[in-house]
This record gives C-alpha cells, structure tokens and sequence, in this order.
C-alpha cells in the first residue's frame, strides 16, 4: 500500500488538469490528501479553478528560486510534472495549430486523413483519462520502493494509421481520403520550419519511433482492471 497522500503538479493543462482531477476523485477514500497545483501565472484559469472548487489548492512558484520551490513543495509526497521541456518555446504556436488541424492528421468530418509514409508503423495511443487514471492509481496504491526511479510504460492501443481507418470505415461505412507524406516531404517541411508540430510527429512516427517499448515492456498488466480505450472507441460515437 502506498504512503503517498501529498501531491503536486506543475504544468496543469491538458493531461494535467486531467491527472488532478483523478487523484481528487480519491480524496473522498483517504487514499489522497491534498492535491496542490503548481502555476507561475495570477491568470484567472477556468481548469484551475474547477479543480479548486473540486478541493485542490494553488500555489504560485518561481522555477528559478530554488529556495522558493523548496519551500512550496514542503510536506508534498510526489511532484507530477507534465510540461513538455521541448514545447515551452512553441506551446502557443501548437494550441493555434492544433485548433486548425488536429495533430493526428484525420478530419473524419469531411471524410479525409493525411500521415506520413505508408501508414503501417505501429504506434502507441493512450487517452488523456486513461493515463490519469493509472498515474492516479499507482502513486496511491504502489509501495514507495517500487515508484522510485521506475519507469512506467502503458498504451491504450498499439496500431497503425491504416488499421485504424480500416476500423473506422468497417464500423461506420464512410469512406475516407488518405493523404500519404513520404517521409521526403516531411524532412524537407521541417528545414522550412523546425516548429512544424504536425510534420514532426509523423515524420517521428513513420520511423516507427512512435511506441513506448516492446511489448513485454509495457506495465498494463501492473493494473489488469485499468482497460484502457481503444482509437476506435475514441473517434467514433
């Protein structure tokens, strides 16, 4: 049984506001205490202030006073960081983007979808709940001894582009347009703009670096009952 009850979470947007809101849902139980939100920014923000309302507390920190973060993180049990390092420069530039073209390249809407090279690498996808959940439930049920300095590797789903619109057309029987980028044409987008998100990440994905780990590395079966979604069950009703 875990002794972890105080946690903290910088970088509360969209997995962690999502994370929160699971470790919150167990404070009813005991098994969490407190859930404190780190945040630089005064800014009113509706996510924060929904968790607040749902029992989390703010606090304000310096990233560049170590003396200052020490003192807010006095009596926390576990930091959960989810900001992305290499997205700090272009976060703005990615929310813009991803508003316009989701980043997965499918705008099953209007019956199209865009991804790189021939679509059949295996990639990992795991939803932003699915990851709360198990993060939730193994800092608060794992002993310490076998939380420190591990490395949990979890997937919702293990599939190509291709397999997945195969599922999507065979459950809704719409036809989509695919769009393929050889990965030519996404190397060549990236020395025009190194910010391109989009191309990144098929580029990245097409080279089959888009997986957690082989098979047998994979953690789900740490917690059987987790049943993490499917894509198809996420993109269609």
């Amino acid at each position: 049984m875990s002794t972890f009850k105080n946690f903290a979470i910088a970088g509360v947007g969209n997995i962690g506001a999502v994370i929160a809101e699971e470790l919150l849902s167990l404070k009813a139980s005991g098994k969490v205490k407190e859930v404190v939100l780190l945040t630089r920014s005064s800014t009113k923000n509706e996510s924060i202030d929904k968790l607040v309302s749902q029992g989390a507390r703010v606090a304000a920190v310096d990233y560049s006073s170590q003396n200052a973060l020490e003192s807010v993180l006095t009596g926390i049990d576990v930091v959960i960081s989810t900001v992305s390092i290499n997205a700090l420069d272009f976060q703005a530039s990615l929310a813009q983007a991803a508003r316009l073209q989701a980043l997965l390249g499918f705008d099953l809407a209007n019956g199209k979808a865009s991804y790189g090279a021939d679509g059949n690498a295996l990639i990992t996808f795991t939803s932003r709940h699915d990851i709360a959940r198990f993060l939730a439930h193994i800092v608060t049920t794992l002993p310490a001894e076998k939380l420190y300095w591990s490395t949990f590797r979890i997937e919702g789903d293990r599939i190509s582009f291709n397999e997945i619109l195969r599922q999507y057309q065979e459950k809704t029987d719409k036809k989509v347009d695919v769009t393929l980028r050889s990965t030519e044409e996404l190397e060549a987008a990236l020395k025009v703009n190194a910010y391109d998100i989009f191309s990144a990440l098929h580029l990245a994905w097409a080279r089959g670096e888009g997986i957690v780990g082989k098979p047998e590395e994979v953690s789900n079966g740490m917690w059987p009952e987790w049943n993490p979604k499917k894509v198809i069950e996420l993109i269609t009703p």
